[in-house]
């Protein structure tokens, strides 16, 4: 069985699950990038959501639990988007302990401020010299 912690947002109660070992590597490998405005691709962030999701549970009155693995769970059970989010942090920060303590806001302004637009800048100048014309002697023909 899967560790799990219950947390509490906006009152209603929510249970967190650790991924399964092999999940979770492609999950969370998917994640930074699927993150980017403007680089990362919507569906497969949108896809990684709702997989982080499918792990959070709510507490029903039977006593069974119910998973969060749908859209239509996720608005049954999740009051509005802010708490899908804060859920999805949670999440993520409960399955990477190195993420822990803010960490994930550490990455995320790390990623941000420092590598990301020396990436883009790299990025935009190979761009650049491919799409320049070559300087080439004219054509006879």
């Amino acid at each position: 069985m899967l560790e799990t912690k219950t947390i509490d947002l906006g009152g209603k109660t929510y249970t967190l699950s650790k991924f399964p070992a092999w999940e979770g590597t492609v999950l969370m490998s998917k994640l930074p990038v699927s993150m980017l405005p403007k680089i990362g691709d919507f569906e497969v962030y949108k896809e990684s959501l709702a997989e982080v999701l499918s792990y959070v549970s709510v507490p029903m009155k039977s006593g069974q639990p119910i998973k969060l693995i749908s859209p239509e769970l996720i608005n049954n059970h999740v009051s509005d988007w802010e708490t899908v989010l804060k859920l999805f942090k949670a999440m993520v920060e409960y399955n990477t302990s190195f993420l822990a303590d803010g960490g994930l806001s550490n990455l995320l302004n790390g990623i941000t401020s420092n590598s990301l637009p020396e990436l883009l800048a790299r990025t935009l100048q190979v761009f650049s010299q491919l799409s320049s014309p070559k300087d080439s002697q004219p054509s006879m023909n």
